[in-house]
């Protein structure tokens, strides 16, 4: 299975098949940043190495440096990444949306 799709400004990739997406198209990747919310279906715990390289992580959410090479990049197969222009903060931006969410049924 594959199945590629837009929405607005957001493009996405989706498949089963055993395939490395940076090995095709770097260009995906570099100049940008990446949050990965999955891999290999778990959290990525970031080691000393990745911090120091500038790796961050948040609420179960790895956060890249600038993307600067690809080669370096973790990956295990069952992945679940975000790639973005600019530096991202998924968690913040979730829990903000819960919370204004739970705001607004509580008649707040």
């Amino acid at each position: 299975m594959l199945t590629v799709g837009s929405r607005g400004d957001y493009e996405w990739l989706v498949t089963d098949q055993q395939f490395d997406p940076l090995k095709l198209c770097p260009e995906v990747a570099l100049g940008k940043y990446i949050a990965i919310t999955s891999i290999d279906s778990g959290p990525l715990i970031i080691t000393d190495k990745e911090k120091t390289a500038g790796w961050t992580s948040r609420e179960q959410i790895a956060y890249s440096p600038k993307v600067e090479g690809v080669e370096s990049l973790p990956r295990a197969g069952w992945d679940e990444w975000y790639i973005f222009g600019g530096p991202p903060i998924l968690a913040q931006a979730i829990s903000e949306k819960t919370s204004s969410k739970f705001r607004k049924s509580r008649g707040t």
